[in-house]
């Protein structure tokens, strides 16, 4: 156990810069007041008694003693809060022995060991135990997320089984609230450092990183990042800056798959136009939508255009739609007035019916199309 990190002010058995547990057999208060003053007060004649109440520093050590960790920042184990526990027993004692039971030598004791037994009290709890393990992961930085998040399970588990059985003020509970806080905050870092991480990839090589792979990252980051928002975690100016780097590097993925689509779309318009018939009305309907969602999106977020012309590109191949379409009814009708073509007023309805859907998209675009410029044929009467 001679790992543990004094955390400041004197070791609960050793001298001011000693570690608490290393310094094992030495007398904390005895030695650290013995001739000057310290704080607001000083041993009166070398007989351990204090003139006054304890010190800031006292009170200081005394909130260490809740925050005591090893130095790799993990929590101490319930067997070392005892051992520790035990070494201020046997000082205390020897307080007593030396300055008698109303020394304020004693009393210092007695507040140090009613510490580590509201520590033990902790850590001997189911939720004290799931909170002391959630603490031991947090402490590493290379931890998994998704362990961390099998710990907080259990950990909410433990609350939620405290809340059926009316239990009520569980010392650990205020804990464990704070390290879902500092999971969440983990979560939020790691989701997002992923996210910049493919937008950088994606920057460095257009077309690196799949849809897919975007779609899946920017899911995992706004989903912790609504359960931060439903904590009030961005309420203050650390979290509210947290919450600006997720909005960035979401947005950066917005413009980035936007830009690609959009180029994608002019790369289709300049082959047909080129070669009339030569991309298939599928094919432009499939970047039609995703170029529409990606500019919904923008919307909703207040993302600023990016000026890649994405509205236009929409507008052109609606043209080129329009035209299209356009050519094939006139065709129908020139095929129809030869004898014997085979070309039916369904056939001529059918491609009518398509031109004028198109329009009607085209409209809702704000586009000048004309209202009826072909009339519909009688139908085909069946013969059964």
């Amino acid at each position: 156990m001679s790992d543990v990190v004094n955390t400041g002010g004197r070791g609960p058995i050793g001298t001011p810069t000693n570690s608490p547990i290393s310094d094992g057999g030495t007398m904390a208060r005895t030695q650290n007041k013995a001739n000057g003053s310290q704080g607001k007060s000083a041993d009166v004649g070398g007989t351990g008694l204090f003139s006054s109440s304890f010190t800031d520093a006292d009170r200081q050590f005394l909130y260490d003693i809740h925050h005591s960790k090893h130095l790799d920042g993990t929590p101490l184990r319930l067997d070392e809060l005892v051992f520790l526990r035990g070494q201020n027993v046997r000082m205390q004692q020897q307080a007593i022995r030396e300055f008698g039971a109303g020394s304020n030598t004693a009393a210092w004791f007695e507040e140090v060991i009613a510490a580590y037994d509201e520590e033990i009290e902790k850590a001997k709890s189911p939720l004290g135990s799931a909170t002391n393990a959630l603490r031991t992961l947090l402490a590493d930085p290379f931890a998994k997320e998704e362990d961390m998040a099998e710990k907080m399970r259990t950990m909410l588990g433990v609350m939620r089984q405290e809340a059926l059985l009316g239990v009520e003020d569980d010392p650990a509970a205020q804990e464990a609230s704070d390290l879902m806080v500092k999971v969440i905050d983990r979560s939020t870092e790691q989701r997002t450092a992923i996210l910049e991480d493919l937008v950088n990839r994606e920057k460095a090589s257009s077309g690196a990183i799949p849809d897919d792979k975007f779609r899946e990252a920017i899911g995992a980051v706004m989903g912790v990042e609504r359960q931060r928002q439903l904590l009030g975690m961005d309420d203050d100016a650390d979290g509210a800056k947290k919450g600006d780097r997720v909005g960035q590097a979401v947005a950066e993925v917005i413009h980035l798959v936007s830009e690609r689509r959009i180029k994608s779309l002019k790369a289709l318009i300049d082959q047909e136009k080129k070669s009339m018939g030569s991309v298939s009305d599928k094919k432009f309907q499939e970047l039609l939508a995703a170029v529409l969602g990606d500019e919904r999106q923008k919307q909703l977020l207040g993302v600023s255009d990016d000026e890649t012309g994405g509205l236009t590109a929409v507008v052109d191949v609606m043209d080129l739609i329009l035209k299209r379409r356009r050519a094939a009814v006139a065709d129908l009708f020139k095929s129809q007035a030869v004898p014997g073509s085979g070309v039916t007023n369904d056939q001529v309805n059918r491609a009518i019916a398509d031109y004028d859907a198109i329009k009607q998209q085209a409209r809702r675009l704000g586009m000048a199309v004309p209202e009826g410029d072909f009339t519909l044929g009688k139908p085909e009467i069946s013969n059964q």
